[in-house]
């Protein structure tokens, strides 16, 4: 599933998370890996997660499993669970955003702009 970036919340006491957007440094789109299935009456999907690499571990446990081009590829063909790995260091950066995304009805481009 190709995106553009995603969210996630850092735990900061019992009560506060704060919510930090988080895509790749290079600014091309992230690739998570997934899974789907589906008949003619339902669809289901899922994005697979794993545990966070030490980039991510400052923000949350776990993360999606973030695929390379040629891994996703490779993923599409047969899926393998070498593949279900932290993303290696130096592909993400983050920024933290407003909780302001905390609801659904705030979207707009500007949930996704740095705050202090």
């Amino acid at each position: 599933m190709p995106v553009s970036g995603f969210f996630e919340w850092q735990k900061l006491d019992e009560k506060t998370k704060q919510p930090w957007y988080i895509y790749r440094a290079d600014g091309k789109p992230l690739l998570f890996a997934g899974l789907w299935e589906g008949d003619s009456e339902r669809e289901n999907f899922t994005i697979i997660t794993t545990r966070a690499n030490e980039f991510m571990g400052m923000v949350h446990d776990r993360m999606p499993v973030i695929l390379e081009p040629e891994q996703a590829h490779a993923w599409l063909r047969a899926p393998e669970t070498a593949l279900l790995a932290p993303a290696a260091d130096g592909v993400l950066t983050a920024h933290k955003v407003s909780t302001r995304v905390n609801s659904p009805k705030n979207n707009d481009p500007s949930i996704i702009e740095a705050v202090s």
